[in-house]
């Protein structure tokens, strides 16, 4: 009979004791094979990186180590974000803040084509009407007049700070 090699070539003379040189138990080992887990996720247990390469138990605990609320980095995902950008810090904004400037016109549509998206597209993520964005887009309506949650959506959707889409 063969003896049980792990992941990383290593020779074990029986299964118990490459488990118990992986720390985790035999039982736990075998049932995260059942569940169709390689080799390397039933010894090590699954993980997450974040994207320094940090290995989490996780998406939660890595959210918990960022300080990111766990349901806006399933979000931020949802959107299209990179794990950085969905793991960015949340920004606390309030009204005068946006209304320092009046020219988030041009930059959200600037970086809405960058990302190669319709107005269709963007509107639908940032769940906000079409109408809406078209009337930011072309400068009808400036910032200072449209509603924070609004200018909050479109920059989760878009993947930016709000400072970003204000010039």
């Amino acid at each position: 009979m063969e003896k049980p090699k792990d992941h990383l070539g290593h020779e074990f003379n029986n299964k118990q004791e490459m488990c118990d040189y992986w720390n985790v138990k035999l039982v736990t080992f075998y049932k995260r094979l059942e569940q169709g887990k390689s080799l390397q996720e039933a010894l090590e247990g699954s993980y997450v990186l974040d994207h320094i390469g940090q290995k989490f138990s996780s998406e939660f605990k890595m959210c918990e180590y960022w300080d990111v609320n766990y349901w806006n980095y399933i979000y931020r995902r949802s959107q299209g974000c990179s794990i950085e950008e969905s793991l960015s810090p949340e920004r606390k904004i309030d009204k005068r803040t946006i209304e320092m400037e009046k020219k988030s016109n041009n930059k959200v549509k600037e970086l809405r084509k960058r990302k190669e998206w319709t107005q269709k597209e963007l509107a639908e993520k940032a769940g906000i009407s079409i109408r809406v964005l078209q009337r930011i887009e072309i400068g009808e309506v400036h910032v200072e007049e449209v509603k924070v949650r609004t200018i909050k959506a479109l920059a989760d959707a878009l993947c930016v700070k709000i400072e970003d889409l204000i010039e």
